[in-house]
Order: C-alpha cells, then structure tokens, then sequence
C-alpha cells in the first residue's frame, strides 16, 4: 500500500509540475514613440514588469547630437512565428532593434533606409521585412545577420506587411497613394496591385483563419477588407475619424478609431457585409491593439494619455489602465513559458548606454 501511495503521490507531481511547464503568460510589448522605450507587461497580472530603454526621449536635446547612436522614435514592433524575437523599428534613426523575447535582452541592431515604419518576420522565420515608408521599397532583411538581401521597389510610402497564413504571399498597404500591393514572397514580385479609397493607409492585418485581409484609412476614417484567396475588394466601409489599427477576437473585429476615442466592435453579416455590433469607450486617442493569447481580452494603447488598457471581450468593457511610455503608437503579444522574475530583473538592471554629449 505504501509503494501504491507513493507511485500516486509521485505521479501527481509529475502532472502538476508539467501542467506548471505547460503554462504561458501573455508578455506585451508596446511602443512608446517619444519616450524611446518599449514598456513590457505581464497580460495575465495585469502588471508592468519594467521598461526597455531604446534612447534618450525626444524631450532630450542629445538625441540630435551627430554622436548620438540611440534609437528615435521607437514606432513598429512585431514577433518572429515562434515567439523568440521581437523586432522593434524607430522611424526618424532608421533603425531595427531585435529583443530576445527569452531574456529582454537586446541581441541585434541595425539600420534600414529613410523612415522605417513596420518590420513582419516571414512565415518560416528567415526574413525581416521593413517597409521603408520615406522612400518607395520593402527591405529584405536576413533574420539571423540582419543584413539587407534585397529591397522590392514599389510607390512611395510602403506603409505596412501582413503576409498569408500559408506565408506564400505578402499583402502591402501604402501610406502615401491607393495602392495595395500583393506580392509573391519566393519570387518577390509583385502579383497584383489592388485601388483602394484612401492615400494614407498604415495597417494591415491577416484575419486568424486566412480568408481576409483587413487594412485600414487613417485620413478617411475606413476599413477595407481584401479577400486573400482571390486578391479582390470586397467592400470599404466607414468606421470613423482617425481609424487606425485592427484587433481579432472570434467572429469579432476590433478597431482603433483615434479621433472618437474608441474601440468599435464589427462582425460580418449574413450579406458578409460589416456591421458594427459595439463601441467601448477608451482614453485619449487609442491607437494599437492586439488581441490575448485565449482571445478573451483585447489590449490597447492610448497615444495621448500614454496609457495601456484592457477590454473584456466576453463583457465588452475596459477592465483596467496601466500608465506607460509616452505616446505609445503599437504593441504585440508574445505567449512566454520562461522565468518571469527573471525576465523582470533583466529590465531593471539594463544599463543602456548611448554616445552623445553628456548631460
């Protein structure tokens, strides 16, 4: 009896310590564009574990110093697929910063051309593509190197990738004209170039399932959705002033409107046409959101009250706000397994250093 409780007892530990192995936390990154930090939270706590420091703020006079070598309105950010980097563009120093998503620790550095505004890691993990927003071309950049491979030449103002979920295309929106680029990733060639109603379209998003591609108009307040089967429009509609970044929650679309300070909530219809089912009234300017890892939450960040937020999905409310970095403009989620203590003391005892005059 006593081998049969023992062999229980053991088995049982086993169990619970492979269910603790098991389990994720959601790690947020978000942007804080003129503090020059990236402010890392724990999703699941609800609580900041600490602040990456990427630069002096734009409040600092030695950020315009010809010495200066830290990073200047730290802006776009994205994950590799699996979760273990973090790539982070600041758009006026050019440049593409890699976090290690294991340690918070910075492992790569390098610079692209004029205005960098998104990086997307490819499907398989090799490339980093930036859109280079100031000039009129997608860099090819080598994951591992972080060496330029190529530049695929488009119109001005490349604004941002999304690439499909079997990662064979990539779907480009323009900040400064209406095009939509479809672009073939083994070949890097252009496929089709799809008219859209605006000039000034910043994001574009996969949905979960594949099937559409959703990109927003900042200057006209719209959204449209891109079939990604078969390269077509199907339909633009309205959403509102300043609409700018698109979250996923099942059978739910959650969108940014900056200029209302909202979050408004859309589902497809029996029509498949957009409809709008929900809005939740946010802080100052909301601006990036990205769904949890369970889909249950919505995450934000809010440019003018340099705050970080929470929707319940299931209740359609903010459940808690988080002061962050200043004038955050996006964020990503990363499912971590690893160490969070450690992760937290990595942050604080980051000792960043920047050449430049000294204060």
């Amino acid at each position: 009896m006593k081998t049969k409780t023992l062999t229980l007892t053991f088995g049982l530990l086993l169990i619970v310590v492979i269910s603790i192995k098991a389990q994720t936390t959601d790690v947020i990154y978000t942007t804080d564009q003129n503090s020059n930090t990236v402010t890392v939270i724990d999703g699941d706590k609800q609580e900041i574990l600490g602040t990456l420091v990427l630069g002096y703020p734009n409040t600092d006079s030695r950020v315009f110093s010809p010495l200066y070598n830290g990073d200047i309105n730290v802006h776009g950010i994205n994950h590799d697929p699996v979760h273990q980097k973090v790539a982070v563009v600041s758009t006026v120093s050019n440049s593409v910063t890699i976090i290690d998503a294991n340690t918070a620790k910075i492992i790569g550095r390098t610079n692209v051309g004029r205005n960098p505004h998104e990086p997307r890691f490819t499907k398989d993990g090799h490339e980093i593509w930036v859109t280079v927003r100031g000039d009129n071309y997608v860099s090819v950049l080598d994951a591992k190197s972080l060496k330029e491979k190529q530049r695929i030449i488009l119109s001005e103002g490349p604004g941002m990738i999304s690439f499909s979920n079997d990662g064979k295309k990539a779907f480009v929106c323009s900040s400064f004209d209406d095009n939509f680029w479809v672009i073939d990733v083994k070949t890097k060639k252009i496929i089709k170039t799809i008219k859209v109603p605006s000039k000034f379209s910043p994001f574009v998003n996969t949905t979960p399932d594949g099937k559409e591609v959703w990109v927003t108009h900042k200057d006209v307040g719209m959204v449209s959705r891109i079939d990604a089967i078969n390269n077509t429009l199907i339909e633009s509609f309205e959403t509102g002033k300043i609409t700018n970044h698109i979250g996923f929650s099942p059978n739910k679309y959650f969108v940014t409107v900056g200029g209302e300070n909202k979050v408004k909530v859309y589902e497809i219809g029996s029509d498949n046409k957009a409809k709008m089912v929900n809005e939740i009234k946010t802080n100052d300017l909301p601006h990036g959101i990205w769904e949890s890892t369970d889909g249950t939450k919505q995450y934000i960040v809010n440019e003018l009250a340099d705050s970080f937020q929470i929707i319940d999905v299931k209740n359609m409310e903010i459940v808690n706000t988080l002061p962050i970095g200043m004038r955050p403009q996006a964020l990503i989620v990363t499912p971590f397994k690893g160490n969070l203590e450690v992760l937290k003391n990595n942050i604080k005892n980051q000792n960043p250093e920047f050449k430049g005059p000294k204060n």
